[in-house]
């Protein structure tokens, strides 16, 4: 694998305010060539900004789920990863943004590593208010997370949900490729 593809998942519910900046952070990056969004029956003007998005950009492709009902975020990044075009699949929630280097481990490891199923990263925090901060803040381990050793694979589930006998940090399915 020389150069990355990859197929971004946005699960879309009810973020009108925050989509462009988390499309536009995705598109800015060479190694994405798509960007999909799955629209779940938000209540806002969510899906008006989702199409506004697709006529804009050639790398956005927008679906909602086929029975046109709300059906939640796990579900929104299962169809999501089902109408990915890519081999290697990023997620990114709507009202998040990738930073300018977001797939650089990805790069070097993937290539040189072919039995690797996946690269876990990094997960900053940027609050937007002092009353959010407060709330969260030592609930994320302060501003920066990560993985921070080795996860034996029949382990990933139990460090993913914080049940691990070893605790080796923690990881978002938004820091997964």
């Amino acid at each position: 694998m020389t150069d990355l593809k990859i197929s971004v998942v946005i699960g879309v519910y009810n973020a009108e305010k925050f989509l462009r900046k988390a499309v536009s952070s995705a598109e800015e990056l060479p190694e994405v060539e798509e960007i999909i969004l799955i629209e779940d029956c938000s209540t806002d003007d969510t899906y008006r900004v989702c199409q506004q998005l697709e006529k804009e950009s050639a790398k956005v492709r927008l679906f909602q789920h086929p029975e046109k009902v709300n059906r939640g975020v796990a579900a929104s990044k299962n169809f999501g990863v089902k109408k990915a075009k890519c081999e290697l699949i990023a997620f990114l929630d709507a009202d998040d943004y990738y930073l300018p280097n977001r797939f650089e481990a990805e790069k070097r490891l993937f290539p040189k590593n072919p039995k690797v199923d996946g690269v876990y990263g990094a997960l900053g925090f940027h609050y937007y208010s002092d009353k959010l901060e407060n709330k969260y803040k030592d609930h994320f381990f302060g501003e920066l997370t990560t993985v921070t050793g080795n996860v034996p694979p029949d382990q990933l589930k139990y460090q993913l949900i914080g049940m691990c006998r070893e605790d080796k940090g923690y990881f978002s399915l938004v820091t997964l490729t």
